[in-house]
């Protein structure tokens, strides 16, 4: 598509332009949903985005690559955001000890079950219990 051609043209944008491309299609498509004839204007809709797109209140550069502000806009304020963290990718990096919640989430101490945090009304964080290490099927008998 032409919107798909513009982000393998943008050169050195890409990435820019490729999330703005995910927030931007992603409210398009869940307002053909919210706009169906005889739609209830009260239904759930759940749209699965990442933890950078739906973001309710994000930076202002980083403001187009998110439909938070859209959806909760279009919603009259009843727009929930929720992010699905699996443990086993945080790290020590600068990206997520800037996240709200990552100074209060001790891995040691949490790790074994599953953790919500609220960083701001109608936000929250979930973190999955880690995953138990795999152990290998026995080996076959030759």
């Amino acid at each position: 598509c032409d919107e798909y051609q513009a982000v393998l043209d943008a050169g050195s944008g890409d990435i820019a332009r490729l999330l703005t491309l995910v927030a931007d299609t992603t409210v398009r498509e869940v307002e053909k949903v919210l706009d169906r004839p005889g739609s209830d204007p009260n239904q759930i809709v759940v749209v699965y985005g990442g933890a950078l797109h739906n973001d309710i209140a994000p930076p202002p550069e980083r403001a187009a690559w998110s439909f938070g502000p859209r959806f909760e806009e279009r919603t009259g304020g009843r727009y929930v955001e929720l992010d699905l963290i699996v443990p086993e990718f945080i790290k020590d990096t600068e990206v997520w000890r800037a996240l709200p919640w990552y100074s209060h989430y001790d891995a040691a101490r949490d790790g074994a079950s599953a953790v919500l945090f609220r960083p701001l009304p109608r936000s929250f964080v979930l973190i999955f219990p880690r995953t138990p290490a795999a152990t290998a099927p026995p080996a076959a008998a030759p």
